[in-house]
């Protein structure tokens, strides 16, 4: 009763946030998803969260629930509250720095350069390719440019897609064609190294461009749900291909419900068994985890020694549920940290979106749509670390593909 209750809760109050950020509206359905299948097997299935001997009893599953339904409850409350009237759906904010797309000649040729680039180090190191490579902080410098690339890619993507759908500069009609050669060498790549979330995260960043775009209408509502039927989809897919050995041993349920989205909020679970509070680790774990190869544990780390010791490192765990942290820091009053904390990281990356151009606001915030799903699945720190590595190089050279210009704000004229 209680799991149908925060369904319900959410299924109410998605449209009415959706409507005014779909960039919150997006981080906070990814929110309830991370949830929402943990709890649903963790109840009913509790065999699938006892091997990943992550099990605590029906009791710790309920308060996990609660914790959850009131960081969810108290996010809404505050974006909501903080509504002002203007929707920011990236096209129809028009205050911030003066800009204007002015062009770029080469902006086709720069293009297919990146795209041939990705192309030949992707087939120099396929054979290479694996999972186990894709933390930055723990592989060599040569493979750590590449995975760089890669992170990047999915951003570099649904800039392009943009500009070709939203016909965007003079020579929009040249991007079409190395777009969709870069987007299948992406998914080849991805599905090699059996990378989940970064698929995700092109499909995320082209979903927010499609429904920013768009007012909430029944048609739009049916093509996000089967936007997200495909995501599923797809994870399932490479979570078969990651663990090729043991996937023939297992259900269809099993599949659908241990995937990608099951296992990090049993890490919160095991925090609320043991009562895992210390506010100092989640400081000093952001702080080291905002940088690169400091060689910091994360948060999951210590939490997940107390109940499956040795399993987590950096470059494999059961990842993260960014409500965890909450609890951490707080205890079970983490629900307010969370809502606030959240809250706070996602109007600072709308505030790059904030340009006198609603065209430019759309790629910007397109392109920091992608970076919702590792967040979700991550600590905090990921919302700057995400930020300065892959979402503003992307940035950078997007702005020089289509020739974006900075302009004094009294020369920009509004059409």
């Amino acid at each position: 009763m209680l799991l149908t209750s925060y369904a319900m809760f959410f299924l109410a109050t998605m449209p009415f946030l959706f409507a005014r950020d779909r960039l919150i509206g997006i981080v906070y359905a990814l929110l309830f998803i991370y949830s929402f299948f943990s709890f649903l097997g963790y109840i009913y299935m509790p065999g699938y969260s006892e091997t990943l001997h992550a099990y605590f009893g029906d009791r710790v599953g309920e308060l996990g629930i609660y914790f959850v339904f009131a960081s969810m409850a108290l996010l809404f409350v505050i974006n909501m509250a903080l509504y002002k009237g203007a929707v920011v759906n990236g096209n129809q904010i028009t205050k911030g720095v003066g800009v204007v797309v002015a062009g770029n000649q080469n902006g086709p040729t720069i293009l297919w350069l990146i795209l041939i680039l990705f192309t030949v180090l992707t087939a120099v190191n396929y054979e290479n390719l694996s999972w186990y490579i894709a933390e930055l902080d723990e592989v060599p410098i040569q493979i750590s440019f590449y995975i760089l690339l890669f992170k990047m890619s999915s951003g570099l993507i649904v800039f392009c897609y943009v500009v070709f759908r939203m016909k965007i500069g003079d020579r929009y009609r040249k991007f079409v064609a190395p777009t969709i050669i870069y987007t299948f060498v992406f998914i080849a790549a991805a599905v090699k190294l059996g990378n989940r979330t970064d698929l995700a995260a092109l499909i995320i960043g082209i979903a927010y461009f499609e429904c920013a775009i768009r007012k909430i209408r029944p048609r739009v509502v049916v093509i996000s749900a089967v936007i997200v039927i495909i995501v599923m989809t797809l994870l399932t897919l490479l979570e078969m291909n990651r663990y090729a050995d043991s996937v023939s041993q297992t259900t269809l349920s099993e599949r659908i419900i241990k995937n990608d989205y099951f296992a990090p909020a049993h890490v919160m679970l095991g925090a609320i068994a043991f009562n895992f509070i210390d506010p100092g680790e989640v400081i000093r774990s952001n702080f080291a985890n905002a940088l690169v190869r400091m060689d910091y544990p994360f948060l999951q780390k210590p939490v997940m020694d107390l109940f499956a010791p040795g399993v987590a490192s950096r470059t494999a765990s059961y990842a993260f549920y960014v409500f965890t942290e909450g609890f951490i820091f707080m205890g079970f009053w983490g629900f307010i940290y969370n809502a606030i904390v959240i809250t706070g990281f996602v109007k600072l990356w709308n505030l790059l979106g904030c340009t006198s151009d609603p065209l430019v606001n759309l790629l910007i915030r397109s392109v920091i749509a992608t970076m919702a799903i590792n967040v979700v699945r991550g600590q905090t720190c990921y919302f700057i670390k995400y930020l300065y590595m892959f979402t503003l190089p992307v940035l950078v050279v997007g702005v020089i593909l289509i020739g974006v210009r900075l302009v004094p704000r009294q020369k920009v004229v509004t059409k």
